[in-house]
């Protein structure tokens, strides 16, 4: 994918207005999405699949999710709240991902916060990959990578608060999470009235919910991050070790236990593309700069370790590749974004 390749949505004006025009900028996308995400459906297949769905849409609703918003978002894209809150519920439920898994960096130097992430959907969910870049009076302007479901990273990302999904470290995770109940999958929680890692921390405080083994970690420009582990039980607000902490994306790890002997291939190169980022990492802190082009260099990294073909930050294969990256100027306010860091340009939006 190259840079252009990335459909960009301007939002602006009320919640209830930027969910409208979402809706509408993704209408097209929107059958080739359903059509991704259909496999996920089988899960509610009998009466034990039927039992988990009522479960998980009972705490849906018990949420009190922002059903005027899904409502204006629905009716703009011509589709029905009732086929996108089953079709989440099946998708989070399954951790499905297509061919996806991401890379998340946190970085914090000179006076610069900054978070960076690579998407790896794959070639084939071109079609569904939206940035919108949103700004209106009830919020100080955000931008947020999602496919055509506002569910679906509902809170965004914003000028506070950066969302990276992703699996717990192992063992040593300079995040250090601390006790807690598990929640449910924050992308169901009201998250984007967020606006300080404070309000996350309160809200899923506030949801003792079981979750579905889904990590995220918050940061906001002063350099203060949470990490929110679903389904392994804690969360708490951590001042990163070195400056920097790194999430990926296929969560072979639970509670930041070691993977044990005789780990899978995926889940070995995870651990050794999550060493990678680490290294890459404290060298960043010890050069001179700021964080904003140690990151450009991060994501594009295809240096592989242990042996472990999909190991790279950057993967281009022909089953998973690195389709586009993002880094989040927490600081500077600016959103940089690349089609396949390590051959194209990037481009830049202020917020």
């Amino acid at each position: 994918m190259t840079t252009d390749q990335l459909q960009i949505v301007e939002t602006h004006g009320t919640a209830l207005e930027r969910a409208r025009q979402f809706g509408e900028a993704v209408r097209d996308g929107l059958e080739e999405y359903l059509a991704l995400t259909e496999g996920s459906l089988k899960l509610f297949a009998g009466p034990a699949g039927q039992r988990l769905r009522e479960d998980l849409l009972g705490e849906f609703y018990r949420l009190d999710p922002p059903m005027e918003l899904l409502g204006a978002f629905c009716e703009a894209a011509a589709t029905s709240a009732d086929i996108m809150v089953e079709r989440m519920a099946s998708f989070s439920a399954g951790k499905s991902r297509l061919l996806g898994e991401c890379s998340g960096v946190f970085l914090s130097k000179a006076g610069q916060v900054a978070m960076a992430q690579n998407l790896d959907t794959g070639a084939e969910c071109a079609v569904c990959n939206y940035l919108e870049v949103a700004r209106g009076p009830d919020t100080d302007g955000y931008a947020r990578f999602c496919w055509p479901d506002i569910l679906s990273f509902m809170h965004g990302i914003n000028a506070h608060g950066v969302c990276t999904t992703g699996c717990s470290g192992p063992a040593g995770d300079p995040m250090r999470p601390g006790g807690g109940p598990a929640v449910l999958s924050s992308r169901w929680v009201y998250l984007y009235e967020c606006r300080t890692v404070e309000d996350v921390d309160a809200r899923v405080r506030a949801v003792a919910a079981n979750g579905k083994g889904v990590n995220s970690i918050y940061a906001d420009a002063s350099g203060r991050a949470l990490k929110v582990e679903q389904g392994g039980g804690c969360y708490g607000l951590h001042a990163p070790e070195g400056g920097w902490c790194v999430a990926t994306g296929y969560r072979p790890y639970i509670s930041g236990d070691d993977l044990g002997q005789n780990p899978p291939e995926k889940a070995a190169a995870e651990k050794a593309r999550w060493d990678r980022l680490s290294v890459l990492c404290r060298d960043a802190v010890g050069r001179p700069g700021g964080p904003v082009d140690d990151l450009k260099r991060t994501m594009a990294d295809h240096e592989t370790t242990g042996g472990h073909p999909h190991s790279a930050v950057c993967r281009h294969d022909e089953t998973s590749c690195t389709q586009f990256s993002f880094i989040y100027d927490l600081t500077g306010r600016v959103v940089h974004y690349c089609g396949q860091p390590c051959c194209n340009e990037w481009r830049s939006i202020k917020l």
